[in-house]
């Protein structure tokens, strides 16, 4: 399974020399909603990790069904991941529970774009918003371990146009330039 947009040549080179001349910590940073076809990986490791057995069970019985449908996510997720939710410690399974919840927040948006009842602004509304906290999230991360990087997004042009992206929600760039703006700092969109 590749990492979407990322399946050329050219751009798996890039990413490896991103990561090779990146000081040491998290070199790539995933800020968007959870890629289509990687519910069943990510159901795998859930199924690896989880603590109790009922919801590894669980767990690789729906990476099965993932692995069978590629619309897994916005189609059978929000009826069958609220149930191994469930099934998770609070404490124990931290990184399984953000596994199942990211891809609950994924199938949500992507509902309105695989057939389903969900209109497509208040989706496209919040993907923005979930890019904007995870790439917070990983900046605060990155200061918390003495850090300030420089970063380099890799999006459409959607996403980092400044103002109201292509799909009329307030951009992720356009939140990244003000705040660099803020800081006396600047930003180039490409």
């Amino acid at each position: 399974l590749g990492v979407p947009f990322y399946a050329r040549q050219p751009e798996a080179e890039f990413a490896a020399a991103v990561v090779e001349r990146a000081p040491p910590g998290r070199a790539l940073w995933g800020l968007d909603q959870v890629f289509l076809g990687a519910a069943a990986p990510l159901l795998q490791t859930v199924a690896a990790e989880a603590r109790a057995s009922a919801a590894r069970t669980l767990a690789a019985e729906l990476a099965a069904k993932a692995a069978a449908d590629p619309y897994f996510l916005p189609r059978v997720g929000p009826a069958e991941l609220p149930r191994l939710r469930t099934l998770l410690h609070p404490r124990d399974d931290r990184a399984p529970l953000e596994r199942v919840d990211a891809m609950l927040e994924s199938g949500a948006i992507y509902d309105a774009f695989t057939g389903g009842k969900r209109d497509a602004y208040p989706a496209n509304l919040q993907r923005e918003a979930l890019m904007k906290r995870a790439f917070r999230a990983e900046r605060a991360a990155a200061r918390a371990r003495g850090s300030e990087p420089r970063v380099f997004f890799k999006f459409g042009g959607s996403h980092l146009a400044r103002g109201l992206s292509t799909t009329l929600v307030p951009s992720l760039g356009n939140d990244v330039a003000v705040e660099a703006e803020a800081r006396g700092e600047r930003t180039v969109h490409v």
